[in-house]
């Protein structure tokens, strides 16, 4: 299957930065960083959140500098127990 991204996208697990903060509104109980590029974010949650919908994520790096991200829902899937949610990013901010 042919690659459509137009970022590549890197795993969460290996870069050693965490989620400290979602808002949104809609606040899900569990939600995780699954991959992420310089264009946008993918979540897994237990919750949905409505496409076009603005987020705001904060997100602490392994040497614990804070990284404020502002983004939009661009799309949302179902994939066995937990939303898949597809974020474009607008702005960041380093802290």
């Amino acid at each position: 299957m042919e690659e459509r991204r137009r970022y590549k996208r890197s795993l969460i697990a290996d870069s050693g930065v965490k989620l400290i903060e979602v808002n949104t509104g809609y606040e899900p109980e569990l939600i995780n960083i699954v991959d992420f590029s310089s264009g946008g974010l993918s979540l897994s949650a237990d919750k949905a959140f409505p496409v076009d919908t603005d987020i705001n994520i904060a997100l602490a790096t392994s040497e614990e500098k804070k990284i404020a991200l502002t983004g939009k829902v661009i799309w949302t899937q179902l994939k066995a127990d937990a939303w898949m949610i597809g974020i474009s990013l607008m702005s960041t901010f380093r802290n």
